[in-house]
């Protein structure tokens, strides 16, 4: 059965003047072997990266006509974490 072992937040950092990296989540994912399995299972550890993208989301049109009192601000779009396997 995997378990995760380890797991760590690296911050973003600037990639030129303009350009900024996202922040990457690593974690390790260790299998251990069964006691008494029939398989002669060696130890493994699994590394997995994970960068967190923001995403900007708009919403559909259709939503400002329920209602909404909070006039053009709604306008604005809204950003959502996303992590993405890389």
């Amino acid at each position: 059965m995997a378990q995760l072992s380890h797991i760590e937040m690296l911050p973003s950092f600037h990639q030129g003047p303009n350009l900024e990296a996202s922040p990457v989540l690593l974690t390790v994912r260790s299998q251990v072997p069964q006691e008494g399995s029939l398989y002669n299972q060696e130890c493994q550890s699994i590394i997995d990266r994970w960068e967190l993208a923001d995403q900007a989301q708009s919403h559909h049109g259709a939503f400002e006509q329920l209602g909404s009192k909070s006039g053009p601000a709604s306008h604005l779009p809204v950003s959502h974490d996303n992590l993405c396997n890389l």
